[in-house]
This record gives structure tokens, sequence and C-alpha cells, in this order.
């Protein structure tokens, strides 16, 4: 990854660099960070837009090592969908280009982060040492479901949900009542930007209270998520999990699932929160959700780095 970082940052011009870099890793720009269109709200770094095509190239060299295989999919999937918008509502609010790219520190620093943010991605990944964190990451797409043309079809997220409703699917009427936590769902997530730590208490139906074949059902939904990170990372982080695995809860809000459905659910234990928010059902042009992926006690990596980041709403 520092490799990558430093060959990004080499490809830009001097002027391009005073925007791209911040030279403090407690910067408070590190949190500012949302899922709102561009203009709505502003975003540290270049924007996409600003890079030539070889810069480009680096920048995605960059998310390459940063992530696996499903993880850079899903990213580049969420900022080609915002192009899809674009184009449906005519807005230049949305678009690939709206997407900014910033790095903290140096690269060739013991300790360094960087960030990929825009409308419905954004991805923080922070180096302390042989440590590599990647929370928060959110993700989201409007549509989730291409509705016309040669992709029709095409979802930018096809498992997300879908685990989720195969771990809802197998428990029995008695775990459903201590699962499903609401009859509908909430406007959005609930740590959002802006929210961090907002969730202080865990609901739903704990792992202790699953067979066998239920836990091995919420363990692919947690890896669903996390494996979106680069294999060391989310290798380290699921070993994380695994160590507070009992307390690790999976709650379920909204109705069943179903293409018309607006539903929501989380998982929630001490080193993980992972939330998913249908905002607009797949028969509505397509879909429209929010997700997220939180470590409650590392977010940006400030429990490796002893710093506190405090976000502010945008």
């Amino acid at each position: 990854m520092a490799a990558a970082g430093r060959a990004f940052l080499d490809s830009l011009t001097a002027d391009q660099i005073r925007a791209a870099q911040y030279a403090n890793l407690g910067d408070p720009a590190r949190t500012h960070w949302s899922n709102l269109p561009a203009g709505a709200s502003a975003r540290p770094g270049i924007p996409i837009t600003d890079l030539s095509d070889s810069q480009r190239v680096r920048l995605h060299d960059l998310l390459r090592v940063s992530t696996s295989s499903q993880g850079y999919h899903k990213m580049t999937g969420a900022i080609r969908a915002d192009d899809v918008l674009h184009d449906i509502e005519g807005e230049q609010l949305f678009g690939a280009g709206t997407y900014y790219a910033t790095i903290f520190g140096s690269p060739e620093d013991a300790n360094w982060a960087w960030m990929l943010t825009g409308h419905h991605m954004s991805a923080i990944f922070t180096v302390a040492g042989e440590r590599t964190g990647f929370t928060p990451m959110f993700t989201g797409a409007q549509p989730l479901q291409i509705p016309s043309g040669v992709f029709a079809g095409w979802q930018v997220l096809p498992q997300d949900a879908g685990r989720a409703t195969e771990l809802l699917a197998s428990l029995s009427s008695d775990q459903q009542r201590v699962a499903v936590i609401g009859t509908s769902a909430p406007r959005d997530i609930l740590e959002g930007p802006g929210r961090q730590a907002s969730l202080s208490t865990f609901q739903g139906i704990s792992a202790g209270q699953l067979d066998d074949s239920q836990q091995r059902l919420l363990w692919v939904l947690v890896q669903e998520f996390v494996g979106n990170a680069d294999f060391d990372a989310a290798g380290a982080q699921l070993a994380l999990i695994e160590q507070t695995w009992s307390d690790l809860h999976f709650a379920w809000q909204g109705p069943p699932p179903a293409p018309e459905a607006r539903f929501y659910f989380r998982v929630h234990g001490p080193r993980i929160l992972i939330e998913y928010d249908v905002q607009e059902p797949l028969t509505s042009n397509g879909g429209h959700i929010h997700a997220i992926t939180r470590d409650p006690t590392n977010d940006y990596g400030a429990d490796w780095l002893g710093l506190h980041y405090q976000e502010s709403r945008h």
C-alpha cells in the first residue's frame, strides 16, 4: 500500500499535491466524509475529475492494494452507479468525477492514512506500523440494480442483503421474535457520518442463541462486509470479532425481505458494527441502499494511533 500511495502522490503536480495531501494524521479532515451529493457537503482532497488518465490509474492501483477483489468491485461499482444516476437525473451533483482522494501524512511514514470519499462510497484506510485499518467504510448504491439497457439486472452490492435474508429465514419463530426489533425500517443507517458510537447497546439475537448452521450464516454475513478489505486487514479484524463472538448480535427491522420492501439489518458486537438500510426498494427505479462497516473501538485507527477523532455531522 505504501508503494502505491507514493506512486499516486508522485504522479501529481505540486498544485495537486497541495489539494490531495494533509501533513497531520490528526487533522479533522480525516473524519470529513458524507453520503450527501457533491455540493451539499464539501470534501477534502482532490476530485477524480481533476486527475488525468494516468493519475487515475495510479489511484486505482492504490484502491486495489487496499481492498479485496470483491471490495474493489463493490466500491468502483458504487461509483459507476453514480454515473448511471447522473444520466437518469441529469444532475451535476452525481457522477464518478465528484469523488475525492486524500492522503494524510506520508506513505514512507510508519503511520499514515488515505481516504476516497463521495456520494455513495467512503473508504478510510489507516496504516499503523504493520497494521492496517479500514473503518469506517460506507457503501451505498442508487440504483442498486440497473433498471434498463444492456446492463439491466446488474447489482452493485449483489450479496450484502442476501446473506442477511438467508440468516433471517433460518431462524425459528421464537428466534425471529428476538431478532426482529421493529416492524418498520429506520430512515437511514443509525451510525452514518457524524453519528459515530451512537449505538451503545446490542439488540437482537446473539450468536450464542444460534445453532451451528445459523452461526455459520452469521459468520458468512460478517465476512461479506469485513471481506471488502485487503486479505490481511480483513483477517486481523475477523480474528478480533471471533474473540468476542458470543457478544455478537443480529437485528432486523421492517417487513420480511421482498423487492418492494424497505428493511434494515445490523450486526453489532464489541469489535464490529455492520448496518444496511433500504432507502428505496428495488421496485422503485432499481432501489437505493446505504450500508456501513465500523469498528466501535478503532475507527480511523484511533486506538492504535492514540488519537481521538470526533466526527461532525455533514
